[in-house]
């Protein structure tokens, strides 16, 4: 009760509150650090000589693979989703239901995203077949001016008539 309302105010309103600033670069460094360390020497401590440098090593990789975004988001919904259902039971049903609305809207958006990108995709691929026909048209009016040029120039009409 003191954790909230420290000598009967909000603690936001309490004396001796200060606001919240983001940690440093360094800071986050230094802690991620500390973790680390620490538990190195609680795997030290309780692990025994056989297989520590491998539990050491895939401790190490679970922190970093904690590290993604994505999955301390979805642990903290999850947590969060179990402890509403814990305190308050009939909220469960609710709480199920909107999970299967989410999943129904996200699976209905991945479609659409997908039918649109076929669809983005069926017109490029004719945008280039158009291109490159206009190119080879061009190519081919280009070669053929060249050829009619040079073949003009070797035959030109002459002016005496040949008599037989």
């Amino acid at each position: 009760n003191n954790l909230m309302w420290p000598q009967g105010k909000l603690y936001y309103m309490h004396v001796d509150y200060k606001d919240w600033v983001a940690p440093t670069i360094e800071e986050q460094e230094r802690t991620q650090n500390k973790a680390v360390k620490l538990l190195i020497l609680a795997i030290e401590d309780y692990v025994p000589m056989l297989g520590r440098d491998y539990c050491i090593h895939g401790a190490v990789k679970f922190l970093e693979f904690l590290q993604v975004d994505a999955l301390v988001q979805h642990l903290a919904y999850f947590m969060l989703d179990k402890l509403v259902s814990n305190i308050l039971p009939h909220t469960k049903a609710g709480i199920e239901k909107s999970h299967v609305e989410l999943a129904n809207f996200i699976k209905k958006r991945q479609v659409e995203t997908k039918r649109r990108a076929e669809k983005m995709r069926a017109q490029m691929a004719v945008e280039i077949q158009q291109h490159a026909q206009r190119f080879r048209q061009r190519q081919a009016s280009r070669t053929g001016i060249i050829v009619g040029a040079a073949a003009g120039s070797e035959t030109k009409p002459s002016n005496n008539v040949d008599m037989m």
